[in-house]
């Protein structure tokens, strides 16, 4: 029985290449959808939308600032951007009556779509804002890998199984060749070539 209680996000911070980003109000994490088709014909009652494996639409992340800061303005650059996102689950023990604080890290790749320089008002936030169209998320949890995809190099991990390793195979994509022969054996016997 889990005995711990996630509550909330007590803190995080956000680096760009290793160093701290400063004056960041809020990060918005992207939501995953797959890409898909709609499977209808003979035998089927209906229709269906089947997801592609491994495959993904657009992956956005938003970070809004307070202010426009240096650091907005140089994730506005169009090139790719690596950052990572460290935070702290505050999580309460039911067994030992304590608090615990799980490490939660999101690491991005991405390249600008949008920058929104905010507004000018006294007194009030500006709420500058830039938005990344990402290729790579890695989601750990107290250093555990919990999801990962990599749009360039055909990744698509949740809890360690990569969708995609069968697929990679098929198309001479691995150069191990444990992994090959085992994602070759899990094609052959989900196509039964």
């Amino acid at each position: 029985m889990a005995t711990l209680i996630p509550e909330k996000l007590n803190s995080f911070k956000v680096y760009l290449e290793g160093e701290e980003l400063l004056g960041i109000a809020n990060v918005t994490l992207p939501s995953i959808e797959a890409v898909t088709s709609t499977v209808k014909g003979a035998g089927i009652a209906g229709e269906y939308e089947s997801p592609t494996v491994g495959h993904y639409k657009s992956i956005r992340l938003s970070i809004k600032w307070l202010t426009m800061t240096t650091g907005a303005t140089i994730l506005a650059k169009q090139q790719s951007h690596s950052l990572e996102l460290h935070g702290s689950i505050q999580a309460f023990d039911i067994a030992s009556r304590a608090y615990k604080y799980p490490a939660i890290k999101i690491r991005v790749n991405g390249t600008p779509t949008k920058f929104d320089m905010g507004k000018f008002e006294s007194g009030s936030t500006m709420d500058s804002q830039v938005d990344l169209e990402l290729t790579y998320i890695k989601l750990t949890r107290d250093g555990e890998e919990i999801y990962e995809i990599d749009k360039l190099n055909f990744i698509s991990k949740v809890l360690g199984e990569d969708a995609l390793a069968p697929i990679r195979a098929g198309l001479g994509m691995s150069g191990d060749n444990a992994i090959v022969e085992s994602a070759t054996n899990k094609l052959r016997s989900i196509t039964g070539i």
